[in-house]
């Protein structure tokens, strides 16, 4: 991942949520944004205070797998609500709704300071003051182990945007979807483990990064598959789930693009726009400032 944060400068971003399939069944599981063109994620009661999330599972022993979602939120909107979340993961087998598991934040309780910046203005991001201008955002880890029932192809792990008590909604500052400030994230990550004890893609970019305008840039997620599963990307729309609640079929919509934007082509001034299929890399340059919302189906094969 290329960043590039010379203070006042930053005007790119984007907001990314992957998917990931196995043995093409999918999951969502990353969303980021591309400001100026940022990657941006937000959770409201509805507070839109989250950059980014990532939803994943990793294989523990026997049925159980331990469920993690990792939210980054916005140090300018203040995020000490994410010390006391409790994101709320529903679990399916195929269409049929077996159980919810809350997820327990891990340590630091207080969040992790992860901005993007140069050295020199580390400590005067957000997330030292409130009143400073550059961008300042925070970690946040929760997981939990859960014990699958049975062997199924079609286990699904919900993540509908209930973090106990608010709701996780993207952030008003993006630009390129409508309306701003209300479309709340749905990620479902997906388990078939008939046949193997798999575990989720991670994925090593952080999912907040920040660049400049009129520059050549380039985002790469990183994703690592701990079983060797060979990797595929593609753009899809980001879904919203209006309700913030789970449902029998998971029907919830896709978000209404705008400005000339669409899942395939997300900045809405680009210059220069492309994306790879096997790494999933995003290369784009624009010439205005923007917070871009981009979703991305990562497939791999068992």
């Amino acid at each position: 991942m290329m960043l590039v944060v010379p203070v006042i400068s930053i005007i790119s971003g984007l907001l990314v949520e992957f998917i990931f399939m196995k043995n093409f069944i999918f999951n969502y599981l990353r969303t980021l944004v591309l400001t100026g063109a940022f990657l941006f994620f937000s959770i409201p009661s509805f507070a839109n205070h989250i950059r980014g999330v990532d939803l994943y599972y990793t294989y523990v022993s026997g049925n159980t797998y331990r469920i993690t979602l990792v939210a980054y939120g916005d140090c300018a909107v203040t995020t000490p609500s994410l010390s006391t979340s409790r994101p709320i993961i529903c679990i399916y087998n195929g269409n049929t709704f077996v159980t919810t598991d809350t997820l327990i934040l891990q340590a630091p309780t207080t969040g992790l300071n992860v901005s993007q910046v140069c050295l020199a203005d580390t400590g005067l991001t957000t997330c030292t003051n409130t009143s400073y201008t550059i961008p300042g955002t925070k970690k946040y880890v929760y997981s939990r182990d859960y014990t699958v029932p049975s062997t199924s192809h079609y286990w699904r792990f919900v993540f509908s945007g209930n973090m106990f008590g608010s709701n996780a909604g993207r952030a008003a500052s993006i630009t390129n979807i409508t309306p701003v400030g209300t479309t709340i994230i749905q990620l479902v990550d997906t388990l078939d483990n008939t046949y193997h004890n798999n575990s989720n893609p991670t994925l090593t970019s952080t999912a907040t990064p920040y660049f400049c305008i009129n520059n050549p840039d380039n985002y790469v997620p990183g994703a690592l598959d701990p079983d060797g599963d060979s990797l595929s990307f593609k753009l899809v729309p980001a879904i919203n789930n209006a309700a913030a609640t789970c449902s029998g079929t998971l029907t919830a919509g896709s978000v209404t693009y705008t400005g000339g934007s669409s899942a395939t082509t997300p900045i809405t001034t680009p210059t220069s726009f492309s994306f790879d299929n096997t790494n999933g890399q995003v290369s784009f340059q624009t010439s205005a400032t923007q917070n871009a919302l981009v979703s991305c189906h990562t497939y791999y094969d068992a």
